[in-house]
């Protein structure tokens, strides 16, 4: 937002019923909000957000997102929009009947009382009116009548709701049948939905009928989609279904989607699958019965999963895994070990992003208990050591990563042999000034899984020695930087290099900038080769926290560490992302940031802390709340 929006160049977001918004986000609004009113370069963003009050209490989403927006002196006004007036209600009236505005007033004085003032529920009102014959084109008087006293007294709900589906149960079966079916997806659904549902025997008719439903009024076309013209209609549609019947009526149409999805083209597949569950997890897992049929749903679940995880949406990902889980058989681990493997894993790393500990660390430990082997243990070992810190065992972290490396065959000395990390100092140190910067970044890539599981363990057991043991973070570093000379390159060497980088003045005892600046350098060119965006919230941390403040402006690294901060938070490591966000709140202090703005970001990121339950991090934190 910083790059498109500018005092020159405005940006306007509107969101229209944020009532219906989850949590995760309006807090994404929120920090586009915040992030663009602490913007030095002058962002010029304005956002405007429409809710039913109605359906707003003291506790819902929207009710603390603009207490949130307020405690962070976020500008904000407050419109709220009543009933239009009789007057106005009149001169619609008279616009819409081609009658003076005197002869029509009476027939909106009545409406109005009938109404309300609800634009839209007027207009399908005087509908319903036509519709019964309450209100008539006169051919002789060419001029519209109606009594005011018949329509004062015809019993007609005050809701609109029951205007719609008077007219909706009064159209064809085919129509029914449309409107029901779209209703399942939202306000709006997409063309390659329709298109999908067109290609069924039984749903031919479809788009064809939504084009009816377009000349009825009840829908817009919009490009090639088609949306209802407005929510109380989509509601009227769904509510065609019977409450007993909503689940199967879901499930039903979600499986015969599957089966007709194959014949639609491969890009429109993969994004037909998240409609697709999204209807047949009505019936999960009841509705489900057939053994195979449940495991093929479970598959589609973790599909959807990763689709999920790859827009950042991590708590939807982790709806479908959860899904997923509820489908296999209870002998799951003997039965289908593969698919419950990797369900397991995208489960606790789903559940960690979102903030579920409890829920990450169980999954872990199932894992860890019905895994065969180790490999098949490592990446559960990886985030069980991220679950552990962020629940501030860092002890048990630590010996749970020493535990993994000596399982594969690494020698892990104690804190009081730390002085064997001198000469390893000097070794490595001499091997890297052997090789130009080219030579490094093109290393040769490490081609042994072994090797590369080995570089990520011991990655990771450095990063939790730096909270439990420091005087081992040197040793474990040289030992990842070691392997990567000797058996060729991955992503984690860029995090060996820089982790080197950051502790060269205390090894050497010198502050040798263009060492470290070098190190550094090669690492982020070697997160471009590897494409490696997992690491960048750690690579960016490590260099701009101890690195480059000796090479570039404060606020620079501050602004980095923030994007580090984002990075993180938008491919769910939220733990390096904290890590992040409190370095550069220490930057952003120490560059002169403007205190008030300060504040609300130090609020922000306790509020994030608390909400994932990273207390290691909040601790950190607070200290500059006070």
């Amino acid at each position: 937002m910083r790059v498109v929006s500018s005092k020159s160049r405005p940006v306007m977001i509107f969101l229209d019923d944020i009532q219906w918004a989850d949590e995760r986000s309006l807090g994404i609004i929120q920090s586009i909000l915040s992030d663009a009113r602490g913007d030095p370069g002058g962002s010029c963003l304005f956002f405007a957000g429409c809710y039913r009050d109605t359906e707003v209490d003291n506790i819902h989403p929207v009710t603390h997102f603009i207490n949130e927006l307020d405690s962070m002196d976020i500008k904000c006004t407050t419109i709220h929009l009543d009933g239009i007036s009789e007057d106005a209600l009149n001169s619609i009236i008279s616009d819409t009947t081609c009658m003076f505005p005197r002869l029509c007033k009476p027939l909106a004085a009545v409406v109005h009382r009938k109404t309300g003032g609800n634009p839209f529920f007027a207009l399908e009102f005087l509908g319903s009116l036509v519709d019964r014959g309450l209100l008539q084109f006169s051919q002789n008087d060419l001029r519209w009548n109606w009594n005011e006293c018949e329509i004062e007294s015809t019993d007609v709900s005050l809701n609109v709701m029951h205007l719609l589906n008077t007219k909706m149960t009064a159209m064809s079966e085919s129509m029914q049948s449309t409107l029901k079916v779209a209703s399942c997806f939202g306000t709006k659904i997409d063309s390659r939905i329709v298109s999908l549902l067109t290609s069924i025997p039984h749903f031919s008719d479809f788009e064809h009928q939504l084009q009816e439903a377009v000349s009825l009024g009840l829908m817009l076309k919009k490009g090639s989609d088609y949306a209802f013209t407005h929510d109380k209609v989509r509601e009227a549609s769904y509510s065609l279904i019977g409450k007993h019947e909503e689940k199967s009526f879901h499930c039903n149409l979600g499986i015969i989607m599957c089966s007709f999805a194959g014949t639609q083209k491969e890009k429109d597949r993969q994004y037909l699958i998240a409609p697709t569950i999204d209807q047949i997890n009505y019936g999960v897992p009841s509705l489900v019965e057939c053994p195979e049929r449940r495991v093929d749903v479970a598959e589609l679940n973790v599909t959807a999963g990763l689709r999920a995880i790859s827009r950042s949406d991590f708590a939807k990902a982790y709806h479908y895994f959860n899904k997923a889980q509820l489908l296999l058989p209870d002998e799951k681990w003997k039965t289908h070990y593969d698919l419950t493997l990797r369900l397991f894993l995208f489960r606790a790393n789903t559940a960690f992003s979102c903030g579920y500990l409890n829920e990450a660390d169980e999954a872990l430990d199932t894992i860890l208990t019905e895994g065969r082997c180790l490999d098949d243990k490592l990446d559960a070992h990886h985030y069980k050591s991220k679950v552990l810190l962020a629940q501030r065992k860092v002890q048990e972290a630590y010996a749970q990563g020493i535990s993994v490396l000596s399982a594969l065959g690494q020698n892990i000395p104690d804190d009081e042999h730390s002085h064997t990390s001198p000469p390893m100092v000097k070794e490595t140190i001499e091997k890297l000034k052997k090789f130009t910067d080219e030579e490094l970044i093109d290393m040769k890539e490490v081609d042994s899984k072994f090797h590369y599981s080995l570089m990520r363990m011991y990655i990771q057991v450095t990063h939790v020695a730096y909270f439990a043991r420091p005087k081992m973070q040197t040793y474990l570093t040289l030992k990842s930087l070691q392997l990567g000379l000797e058996h060729g390159f991955c992503k984690y060497s860029a995090a060996s290099l820089v982790l080197l980088a950051a502790q060269l003045p205390q090894l050497t005892g010198n502050l040798d900038v263009t060492t470290s600046s070098r190190m550094s350098k090669i690492a982020l060119a070697l997160l471009e080769r590897f494409k490696a965006t997992d690491l960048l919230p750690y690579v960016f941390c490590i260099y701009y926290s101890f690195v480059a403040i000796y090479t570039e402006p404060l606020m620079d690294c501050a602004n980095n560490l923030r994007k580090g901060f984002q990075v993180g938070m938008t491919i769910g490591d939220t733990s390096m992302a904290f890590i992040c966000g409190l370095h550069y709140i220490q930057k952003a202090f120490a560059s002169g940031v403007n205190l008030v703005v300060l504040q609300n970001d130090v609020d922000y990121h306790i509020r994030l802390n608390e909400l994932h339950k990273d207390f290691t991090s909040k601790a950190y934190v607070s200290k500059y709340h006070e």
